[in-house]
């Protein structure tokens, strides 16, 4: 710096800087954005899994058993094996659409009684997928399994 002042390349030298600095706080701006919009999102899910999985435990135990339509009693094994209960939802027991906050979202639930003769207490496992698609059109889902005595 001399008596009269900045020289126009310190300024503009200056002014890069500060842009370079923007643009990395706008980035982080917009990834915190979508953080806390996908976190909305799955704790609305998690709720609404949550609500259901309450219903299914607050029914009796023979009108819960009575929603195994397809009447297979299975809640996670497919042809090609285990795989956690997600084939068996695929044509569910239950499904009905929610519509929260910020969406719309899709909830569907599965009931196996037990069919094994090895095990004499009667139990069934729930399971409760809800689903939803982001903003990104990426698939999302939220999973919670129980089990529930007679």
């Amino acid at each position: 710096m001399n008596k009269n002042g900045f020289t126009i390349l310190e300024v503009l030298f200056g002014i890069i800087v500060f842009m370079i600095g923007l643009l990395g706080v706008a980035a982080l701006q917009i990834s915190a954005i979508k953080g806390n919009d996908f976190s909305a999102r799955a704790g609305e899910a998690t709720l609404l899994a949550a609500n259901q999985m309450e219903r299914l435990t607050a029914m009796d135990f023979d009108t819960l058993v009575a929603l195994d339509v397809d009447g297979d009693g299975k809640l996670d094994v497919a042809a090609n094996g285990p795989d956690y209960g997600l084939s068996d939802m695929v044509n569910p027991d239950g499904q009905s659409g929610a519509t929260g906050t910020n969406g719309r979202y899709n909830v569907m639930f599965n009931v196996a009684p037990n069919t094994s003769a090895l095990v004499t207490t009667d139990f069934a496992r729930l399971r409760v997928i809800v689903s939803w698609g982001d903003q990104d059109a990426a698939a999302r889902s939220v999973s919670i399994a129980g089990v529930r005595a007679d």
